[in-house]
């Protein structure tokens, strides 16, 4: 059959199988293929389970037998990982050239580099430093840089102290390195030398020369307004001082800020405003010019700073000796009283002027003891709490509540029968229910009807907060669960009721809060109620008992 062609007639049907397609053998589950426990053949369609072969040479007995915990490997990390945020720091210097009109020749500049372990990068900066005259920074940017003795770029196997390193054209020389540097770099087995110290420049340094001006020795240098500038530019000594005017009509006590500029040696006083003070006319006594220290009103005072050093020599100014904390200066005829100074003004004084200055001299004054505030008693209108709300503020408003305890005990109501306790004989067969809140403590009084009386049943008493009788007006005590017992007598508002019993829920209402109860109390609801058959002996012998441990 094998030879015939595949045409009509000549073909004949497989009735060994029909269906010839392979089932799926993966189930997809949160988006991945898991392969099923059963695989099908090729061949048949029976599941065949899967063969394993044992390796008898690397086979061992316990995992066949015994359940063998095996740790799992940590999980990799890559190098710019475990090194993110660690760098290598080294100190160094370099030699850098004076310009044409100095006299020295060659200088030196310290600079860091930091090496970037995450990425093998390096940058190099220069830390600032005042009134240099070149620019600062960062000299080079963070990048891989280039060997020039090698085809590869700086790594820090290639970096340690007492070296020479070429960047760019530049010779760098690294100094020293900080702890974790050294650190690191001998865990790599790499023998880190000594530590060396940064040359000092032979050249004068503008930084640290010393304010001869002020020593009475005044040189050339020290006229030259450009020395000037570059030495004490935004260098200002600054007292703190108070006028006195009390003596004239309408006068009072102002406190000032004294600023001397030793650029130029002019004076600027500024009055510190107070917030009890809106109405001042001048925020700026006087604007920065030279301070004369005799001063006549006939005299006119030189308009402006540059006029003033022109003229120096026509009348006496005010120096910076002149200033002392405790002492006085005069400001156009007034005088200011100097009590303190800022703490670089301090430092300038004790460093440069070899002038101590004294502490600050307090100058608070003795304020009179407040008010002490008193509450005014009740006013008879609505609550106390209202009263005491409209003397906190002119706007009065309702008194906060205890939220959390209203909602919990929300429609929670303690029931007390009582008869009114009355001399009137028509009063005495009169019988009330009294209802206690326990959301916001007020009570309510409901009347019962009796046959013959003469008195209709409602409320007696709507919802209301009752005080206790004889309690200050400031101080006011309301009625709580506590105070009610069995036989007990309340007045409420001139009225005297008798406690005559209570419904189940007081009592339960006390077991949970024992502690807010006298056993007095509690004992005498439990008798009540035991009378009335609402709750049986043996219930109440087991609590006597525990009454009694307690």
């Amino acid at each position: 059959m094998a030879r015939e062609p595949f045409l009509p007639g000549f073909s004949f049907e497989d009735r060994q199988g029909k269906d010839y397609h392979l089932r799926q053998q993966f189930n997809i589950k949160n988006g991945y293929g898991i392969p099923k426990l059963n695989l099908e053949s090729l061949t048949s369609r029976e599941p065949t389970a899967f063969e394993t072969t044992y390796d008898f040479i690397k086979f061992d007995p316990l995992e066949r037998f015994t359940k063998i915990t095996k740790s799992k490997p940590l999980p990799y990390k890559p190098h710019y990982v475990i090194n993110d945020g660690k760098c290598l720091s080294f100190q160094g210097y370099f030699r850098a050239d004076m310009p044409e009109f100095s006299p020295e020749k060659q200088f030196y500049r310290k600079i860091n580099i930091v090496y970037y372990l995450e990425d093998d990068t390096i940058t190099i900066m220069e830390p600032p430093v005042a009134n240099a005259g070149y620019s600062q920074g960062r000299i080079v940017r963070r990048g891989r840089i280039p060997n020039p003795h090698t085809n590869e770029t700086w790594h820090w196997k290639h970096l340690n102290t007492g070296i020479d390193i070429e960047i760019y054209g530049i010779l760098y020389h690294i100094s020293s390195c900080d702890q974790f540097t050294r650190e690191y770099l001998l865990s790599q087995g790499i023998e880190v030398n000594e530590n060396e110290d940064i040359p000092k420049n032979v050249t004068k340094d503008h930084s640290i020369r010393k304010f001869s001006y002020y020593y009475g020795t005044q040189d050339t240098s020290s006229q030259d307004k450009l020395y000037r500038f570059l030495q004490y530019d935004r260098k200002v000594l600054r007292f703190y001082a108070l006028w006195d005017d009390r003596d004239n009509e309408f006068g009072d006590i102002s406190h000032y800020k004294v600023h001397y500029y030793l650029i130029d040696d002019t004076v600027e006083i500024k009055q510190v405003k107070d917030k009890f003070k809106q109405n001042e006319p001048f925020h700026r006594l006087l604007s920065r010019t030279k301070l004369p220290k005799n001063y006549t009103p006939g005299t006119a005072l030189q308009a402006s700073a540059s006029v003033a050093c022109n003229n120096a020599s026509d009348h006496e100014y005010y120096e910076p000796k002149d200033f002392t904390v405790g002492g006085t200066i005069s400001v156009l005829g007034r005088e200011f009283f100097l009590y303190d100074c800022d703490q670089f003004t301090r430092r300038y004084y004790r460093d440069c002027l070899k002038i101590e200055q004294p502490a600050s001299i307090s100058i608070r004054e003795t304020c009179p003891e407040p008010v002490k505030k008193e509450i005014p008693p009740h006013t008879g209108i609505g609550q106390p709490e209202d009263t005491l709300q409209s003397c906190l503020s002119i706007v009065p408003k309702p008194p906060k509540k205890d939220i959390i305890h209203y909602i919990e005990n929300t429609n929670k109501v303690l029931r007390y029968s009582a008869k009114m306790d009355s001399n009137v004989e028509n009063d005495k067969d009169r019988k009330f229910i009294i209802q206690y809140s326990l959301a916001d403590g007020k009570i309510s009084i409901y009347e019962i009807k009796t046959l013959n009386s003469g008195f209709p049943s409602g409320y007696f008493l709507k919802s209301a907060l009752v005080p206790k009788p004889l309690t200050l007006d400031d101080k006011v005590e309301y009625y709580s669960p506590a105070d009610f017992a069995i036989d007990s007598k309340i007045e409420i508002f001139g009225r005297k009721f008798l406690i005559t019993g209570a419904d189940l829920a007081v009592y339960r209402y006390m077991e949970k809060r024992p502690e807010k109860f006298r056993p007095e109390i509690m004992k005498g609801v439990g008798e009540y109620l035991q009378r009335e058959g609402i709750i049986d002996e043996e219930a109440k012998e087991v609590e006597n008992v525990a009454l009694n441990d307690e």
